[in-house]
């Protein structure tokens, strides 16, 4: 025999007994027995708030009940940009500051005011950057370690094994002698790091002299490249097989595997196991302010001019015509008048440069483009 139950309210109902009844149950129960439980008691349960102000919607967004806040919005017509008594939150304001992104992404989509206002003035959005940490600003001239994780299959993360590290391990070979760092590279085969002083360590596979060590061999943890003496570098690039240093004297050095002709020199040698400068006779009187490289070329820029050499397969901003350009030449392409570079960059497939005016060019598939201005 079927069992009907009548509830003690009318569809009116105000009371924050049925209220707080029904919201002490939302963060435990399912969202089938939280739905039964609500209809069974109250008539009026989309709108009861406790002493507080609080609503079943309020909860249910802070808890992330997203099947409840649908079911609230779509079938039992909740007020979505209610405030509670306390502190004018909505429930926008809770998925928020409770870190519920599915339940404010639902609210959202249902029409969410995201410029509502609580007691002290602060929007839904307002919750989240109040919500974090004082921004700190670091100096490059400030102590730093260095952390490494992740796949060590070519012993890049320098630790002294191959084992994989899932969370960050210090480099002990820095802390220990207490070495800043302010520059890593790191490629497949071969890791770079430049301390504050102008020192140089690898570590990785040697093949070929990536290394600068005068060796092939492999390298467990970070040791200093040899052949510099006392040139003090200041900024490295690496590709796959060859590496690349800019000294404070304004000397590009480079050594490993010369394949493509990434290294430079002429004439080209097939491989280098420690740096050797290049000679630049082209840059002569020109104030080198950056390197960059991959896996097939290498680039060279100052203020106003960008060089690059290595396998020519559309990324160097030269004519399509000899496959390799063995040493540093200047792309003549790019329009650098009236402002000067700021940035350049590079991949396997194209160098982007930036200027101080805003533009930015793409050298790829033997043209220059600008994409920004």
């Amino acid at each position: 025999m079927e069992q009907f139950f009548e509830r003690d309210c009318t569809p009116k109902c105000r009371s924050s007994t049925h209220a707080k009844q029904i919201l002490s149950c939302v963060p435990f129960a399912t969202t089938p027995q939280l739905r039964t439980y609500a209809v069974w008691l109250c008539h009026n349960f989309a709108a009861v708030s406790d002493e507080l102000g609080r609503h079943l919607l309020h909860i249910a967004s802070a808890c992330g009940k997203w099947q409840i806040i649908e079911w609230l919005l779509k079938q039992c017509g909740a007020d979505i940009d209610m405030k509670d008594g306390e502190s004018g939150w909505t429930a926008l304001h809770r998925s928020f500051f409770y870190g519920q992104l599915t339940s404010a992404r639902i609210l959202c989509m249902n029409g969410a005011n995201l410029r509502l206002t609580d007691h002290e003035g602060f929007t839904p959005l307002d919750i989240i950057v109040k919500d974090r940490l004082p921004y700190i600003e670091y100096q490059h001239s400030d102590p730093s370690d260095v952390y490494a994780w992740g796949s060590n299959f070519n012993y890049i993360l320098g630790i002294g094994n191959s084992h994989i590290r899932s969370i960050p391990e210090i480099l002990e070979v820095f802390q220990k002698d207490s070495i800043d760092i302010r520059q890593v590279v790191i490629c497949k085969f071969h890791s770079v790091f430049l301390s504050s002083n102008g020192h140089v360590y690898t570590c990785g596979y040697g093949l070929g002299g990536r290394l600068g060590q005068y060796t092939e061999d492999i390298s467990l943890v970070p040791t200093p490249v040899k052949g510099l003496g006392s040139h003090a570098c200041k900024q490295v690039a690496a590709g796959q097989d060859h590496l690349m240093l800019l000294l404070e004297n304004g000397q590009v050095w480079s050594c490993g595997l010369n394949t493509y002709h990434q290294l430079g020199h002429v004439p080209p040698p097939e491989k280098l196991l420690l740096p050797k400068p290049l000679s630049l006779k082209l840059l002569k009187g020109k104030s080198i302010i950056g390197i960059c490289a991959a896996r097939f070329h290498s680039v060279i820029y100052t203020k106003d001019s960008v060089y690059t050499f290595g396998l020519n397969a559309g990324q160097l901003g030269h004519p399509k015509g000899d496959r390799t350009q063995i040493n540093p030449r200047q792309v003549s392409g790019l329009n650098t008048e009236a402002c000067h570079l700021t940035h350049v960059v590079t991949s396997d497939g194209a160098v982007v440069c930036a200027t101080s005016r805003g533009d930015i060019y793409v050298l790829n598939e033997y043209q220059i483009r600008k994409i920004a201005s």
